[in-house]
């Protein structure tokens, strides 16, 4: 088991211009009726690069994400990926541009079973089109994708292939998560974003599941990781966006951050108060 202490990013990567950016957001604001949710946003995600985004319930960080992945339309403000404007497409054309989500809460479909769940990853990538004879072609192409991508994914996660026949709604929460992971994984995304990673999960499966994500980070694909756990997200990410009241707050690494005393006071607290958050128990 591989452990999860605060370690130099393996691949601070030097900022650039926001011209290389994967992920470019600017100004963006969402509202959920009069109230604002989002106000002005902004953040940049370079090309293999690890970001978090913290803060605290209700600061918006899930919203952001959702905004990202076309399952809600932004007030004001662009959203660029791949030089592209993605801003208020749908989140199907989202998923077929490179970027898939892992949600809060996993939403796996549990009457489906692991290898039905993976494969619907891989769906909106592989096996839309509007034109018969191109729609043919995409359909002999995406079967040969996804082989290829349940034998990754069952390669990563071992214990998703002896689970691969059973219902997903009777898998543990870890499982679920993996599930969930692999699911993403299957449209063979540029940026990974992921909801909650710890959410109702016991430590030592998310220091399992942690260390697979930095594997996959090491190899090159990009996450963006919203998570409430602090440490944990100052842990796995090279650089970390502050949230507050819908606003960016501060941005910058983990060591920086460290270093600000109201982030670590509020956000950290003593190492003591860091270790029990680490040890909390499963929900």
């Amino acid at each position: 088991m591989r452990n999860l202490t605060p370690r130099p990013p393996h691949h601070v990567m030097e900022r650039g211009s926001e011209r290389d950016a994967l992920l470019e957001v600017r100004d963006l604001a969402v509202r959920y009726g009069s109230v604002e949710a989002l106000r002005g946003v902004s953040l940049t995600v370079m090309p293999g690069e690890f970001v978090a985004i913290v803060g605290p319930n209700g600061a918006g960080k899930s919203t952001l994400v959702n905004a990202i992945a076309g399952l809600l339309r932004p007030a004001r403000g662009t959203i660029t990926f791949a030089a592209e404007r993605i801003g208020g497409l749908s989140s199907a054309a989202v998923v077929r541009r490179g970027i898939a989500q892992v949600p809060e809460g996993r939403q796996v479909f549990s009457d489906l079973s692991v290898e039905d769940n993976l494969q619907l990853g891989a769906y909106g990538r592989y096996f839309h089109s509007p034109f018969l004879v191109d729609g043919y072609a995409r359909l002999l192409g995406g079967r040969r994708a996804m082989r290829a991508g349940l034998d990754r994914v069952y390669a990563l996660f071992p214990a998703l292939h002896a689970l691969r026949h059973r219902p997903a709604g009777t898998l543990s929460g870890g499982e679920q998560q993996m599930l969930a992971l692999g699911r993403a994984l299957m449209s063979e995304a540029r940026l990974l974003m992921i909801d909650e990673l710890s959410l109702g999960l016991a430590p030592i499966i998310v220091r399992d599941i942690a260390a697979h994500l930095r594997t996959l980070n090491t190899e090159g694909l990009t996450v963006l990781l919203v998570e409430q756990n602090v440490n944990l997200a100052f842990a796995l990410a090279a650089r970390v966006y502050v949230l507050e009241n819908g606003r960016v707050r501060t941005e910058g690494t983990p060591e920086a951050l460290r270093k600000q005393p109201e982030i670590e006071r509020i956000y950290l607290g003593s190492p003591v108060e860091g270790a029990a958050m680490e040890a909390q128990p499963d929900e």
